[in-house]
């Protein structure tokens, strides 16, 4: 495959994830050699450093992330983002997981009836929510900071908590 046509396809693969991949995962997923896979990302490194994102590579993980050169704006924009109030839907997603979590995304989403995606996205920037892998699937949790921001030590302690835990 050509050097440059596989560049983009990794740097898409990047995009899509939004995670970081080993050159072997990219390798074994597209069936082409880790070689090949290495020269691509140079020439991606390459045509990113002049953009607003960069290729990062620590050793072989690969990884899309934004160019130092605008860490001032975007944490001026999540700083923006963090202050404004919580939406009411976010406070119901918050609510499902404090009370019912840890759970999968598609478990709040059959409680909801809602895709909950990007609501998730914020809980999560919020430092309100965690993620947590067991196996294949991702689970979704309040954190400790959750806890703090309302004053209590432990989950147990949110009002009604034993009664809900009982209707379930």
């Amino acid at each position: 495959m050509d050097t440059e046509k596989l560049s983009k396809i990794i740097e898409a693969l990047l995009f899509v994830q939004a995670k970081p991949l080993t050159v072997q995962e990219i390798s074994d997923g597209l069936e082409i050699p880790e070689d090949e896979i290495k020269k691509a990302t140079e020439i991606l490194q390459k045509k990113l450093s002049k953009r607003g994102i960069v290729l990062l590579k620590d050793k072989l993980v690969l990884e899309l992330t934004a160019n130092k050169e605008n860490s001032f704006y975007i944490e001026k924009f999540r700083k923006k983002e963090l202050r404004a109030p919580l939406s009411r839907t976010s406070l119901e997603t918050l609510a499902i997981i404090a009370y019912r979590g840890p759970l999968a995304r598609f478990e709040i989403e059959n409680i909801r009836g809602v895709n909950c995606v990007w609501i998730l996205r914020k809980l999560l920037i919020r430092n309100l929510i965690k993620r947590s892998k067991k196996g294949l699937k991702i689970y979704y949790s309040i954190t400790r900071a959750f806890l703090q921001y309302l004053g209590l030590e432990e989950k147990s302690q949110l009002p009604d908590y034993a009664k809900m835990q009982k209707s379930f």
